[in-house]
């Protein structure tokens, strides 16, 4: 009784009136919350808070206008929009505070630099990744402030509820005793979002020695994000200062838990490996990175964060594409 209690007040401080309800096809709610009654502005440093449209300041890179090369769907929008005003905020479920409590347990564990805010305590040690990373050592792109790339959709088979499959393009400051990052990502997460879909998931910390900041998944977390977009549905999150990056990262990340003593049968990307390259692996295109100088830069060259290859893999292409993916369980992979 007293667990119910508290989640029901949950959903009331973070499901905020809604000027506008629908139901996209796959079962999301979608409320309009009008701009200035979302869930950010209930945190006290964010009291009289004065929202701004775009960033006061930003690398030149980012604050060019121009043609948009192609902007992320989302269902509900098929044959929805929010009134001008209003943004468009996934509505929390019991269900999704119920998943989300046993994830809050480590918002205040000191992990090391192969964690990952998408996996739970136990399963920090079953994390595989087959990734890249561009260097703020590399004298040719100087300090970064982020990254862009073209990111190709795939939604890979997950054998357990506790495993997930991911791709995911981060930034990242481990530049001192602290570890910040900010990170975008699609991911295939039953045990966050309880289902199968692929869903596209946001997240930044200032530290992963203090708390973490999710988007809806985590309500347990205290967080702050201010929503400004009326054509991207999303929910609590939070609002990061200027960060300088060490390191832009990229490429894929599943849990294998070894149920069995077996490597996991899970995905990663299309379920090719990364080196039958184009139409088959998985892909981040066009990799580029921001930097103090104005402009956007080309990645000529990457150094890898991985060394097996027989469960999944990557491959850079010298062509500012990554390529990566893999089967998991096979002849090869047992």
């Amino acid at each position: 009784m007293e667990k119910d209690l508290e989640v029901e007040a949950q959903l009331k401080l973070l499901n905020k009136p809604a000027i506008k309800t629908f139901q996209a096809k796959n079962g999301d709610v979608i409320d309009c919350v009008d701009i200035y009654k979302q869930p950010a502005f209930d945190h006290p440093l964010l009291k009289n808070h004065t929202t701004q449209m775009r960033p006061s300041f930003s690398p030149a890179a980012f604050m060019k206008e121009g043609k948009d090369n192609g902007s992320l769907s989302q269902m509900w929008k098929e044959n929805e929009v929010c009134p001008q005003g209003s943004v468009p905020i996934l509505r929390v479920g019991k269900d999704d505070i119920l998943r989300a409590n046993p994830i809050t347990s480590f918002v205040k564990k000191s992990p090391n630099h192969n964690f990952s805010p998408d996996a739970d305590q136990r399963n920090q040690n079953a994390i595989e990744r087959r990734v890249a990373y561009v260097s703020d050592q590399d004298m040719e792109y100087g300090r970064l402030f982020g990254g862009k790339v073209k990111l190709t959709l795939w939604r890979p088979g997950v054998e357990n509820s506790n495993e997930f499959s991911e791709a995911k393009l981060w930034a990242i400051n481990d530049n001192g005793p602290q570890i910040h990052a900010i990170q975008a990502e699609w991911s295939v997460n039953p045990g966050l979002f309880g289902n199968y879909d692929t869903r596209f998931f946001a997240y930044w910390t200032d530290s992963f020695m203090r708390n973490r900041k999710m988007d809806i998944n985590q309500q347990g977390v205290t967080t702050f994000f201010v929503q400004v977009s009326s054509t991207q549905a999303t929910s609590i999150g939070s609002e990061p200062h200027l960060m300088v990056a060490t390191k832009i990262q990229f490429g894929g990340e599943v849990v294998n838990l070894r149920e069995g003593g077996r490597h996991t049968a899970t995905k990663m990307g299309s379920g090719h490996f990364g080196y039958e390259g184009y139409a088959k692996g998985a892909a981040f295109e066009y990799i580029q990175v921001a930097n103090e100088r104005g402009g956007f830069k080309d990645v000529r060259r990457v150094t890898y964060d991985y060394a097996d290859l027989t469960c999944y893999a990557g491959h850079f292409d010298n062509k500012h594409n990554f390529y990566f993916g893999g089967p998991g369980r096979s002849d090869t992979c047992p």
